[in-house]
């Protein structure tokens, strides 16, 4: 288990048959523990990659046999600064027992034991000593799930997020009155623009009833002149039409040019003479 650079089976491997010695020979404990104290005694010159082996097989070792050991030996490592090689190690071997563990239990935990008279389970020893809890470090924590905290932790959380629920507000505010503004001046400006289409419109629409107007006046000034300039000879038309109208048809077997049509030139002139206003009218 110590060569180097690597042993020829994984450590566990060797832990497992140690521990076995252990539980079938009463004496092997004690060897192993003159072993464990002589690498502790040695390990300000003991290799590096040693120690972790050491610290890895004692903790291996004390969690199959109720975590007890004689810390009260080491006590003076309570005294060394945290840099000491003795308080190094003790730690280590602290955080692997955590890792095969848990950090209440090692800290709070007692060994039992069973009374061979009573069959009663009781507690012997507690695992580490007072003022060993310090090398045990600060509890690990697990940060909870969203929505599983406690209240306090909630609170906190709360009061950490206001302020950037508020500056998120305040942004969406700000590009929400953005908007608007930026539609209020399009709505402006087509407001506008529909107002001069809309002015334009009526311009061009006055226009065209003013050309209609002109239009028709001029059109009523064109046809006045041709009903007002009436000549005598379309005057003359107009009392012959009205005269054949009012003519009745000849009967049968009266004389030429009695009634009806005119049938020379001769009745043609008749006809003339007797127009009323006709100034060639007979005597």
């Amino acid at each position: 288990m110590a060569r180097l650079p690597a042993p020829a089976l994984r450590p566990v491997a060797y832990h497992t048959l140690l521990m076995d010695v252990c539980k079938l020979a009463r004496e092997s404990p004690k060897y192993m523990a003159a072993w464990i104290r002589a690498a502790y005694d040695r390990m300000g010159a003991l290799d590096p990659e040693l120690r972790g082996r050491v610290a890895d097989y004692l903790a291996h070792h004390l969690s199959n046999f109720q975590w007890l050991w004689g810390w009260e030996r080491w006590s003076d490592v309570l005294a060394q600064p945290p840099g000491h090689p003795q308080r190094a190690f003790c730690a280590d071997v602290l955080q692997r027992m955590m890792g095969l563990s848990y950090w209440e239990h090692l800290r709070e935990g007692w060994a039992q034991a069973v009374d061979p008279e009573t069959r009663e389970t009781r507690r012997i020893k507690k695992f580490l000593p007072e003022g060993w809890e310090d090398l045990l470090g600060p509890q690990p924590e697990i940060p909870a799930l969203p929505g599983t905290e406690p209240p306090k932790q909630q609170q906190q959380q709360q009061q950490q997020q206001q302020p950037q629920q508020q500056q998120e507000e305040q942004q969406e505010q700000q590009q929400q009155q953005q908007e608007q503004d930026a539609d209020m001046h399009d709505a402006s400006g087509e407001q506008q623009n529909g107002a001069d289409g809309a002015a334009a419109d009526e311009h061009k629409q006055e226009g065209q009833e003013q050309q209609q107007e002109q239009q028709q006046g001029q059109q009523q000034q064109e046809q006045q002149p041709h009903e007002e300039e009436i000549t005598p000879e379309l005057e003359w038309a107009a009392k012959l039409l009205a005269f054949l109208r009012a003519r009745k048809p000849a009967p049968p077997g009266s004389a030429p040019g009695a009634q009806g049509p005119p049938q020379s030139a001769d009745d043609v002139s008749e006809w003339i003479q007797e127009l009323p206003g006709s100034s060639t009218r007979r005597a």
